[in-house]
């Protein structure tokens, strides 16, 4: 994320998660790389998949599917499945957004 992210990059959620820290948007490099630290700190990834990316201009698209068990909030015990689709757009070679939709 250090070297990938520009410094005013930003995630944008599907939405907020309630009963987490987890907001729908988060701001900055510094307040993005914090938010991955304590995903990984509250989160067993049993298994993670990635699609290669289709491209569009300053824009790619990838599809995640992965397999998880939180042991925070909301959904700690829970083991879940999740499948997503995550928007990035691209500017000096930097990630500047990433949009996550997520499957039903």
């Amino acid at each position: 994320m250090t070297d990938l992210y520009a410094d005013d990059a930003r995630h944008v959620e599907a939405m907020e998660m309630p009963g987490t820290d987890c907001k729908r948007i988060t701001e900055g490099k510094p307040a993005l790389i914090k938010m991955s630290e304590q995903f990984n700190k509250s989160t067993t990834i049993h298994s993670c998949w990635v699609s290669k990316p289709l491209v569009n201009g300053d824009q790619f698209v990838c599809e995640m599917k992965m397999d998880s068990t939180s042991h925070a909030g909301p959904f700690a015990g829970q083991r879940m499945q999740v499948q997503e689709y995550c928007v990035y757009t691209v500017r000096g070679n930097k990630i500047t957004e990433a949009k996550f939709f997520y499957g039903c």
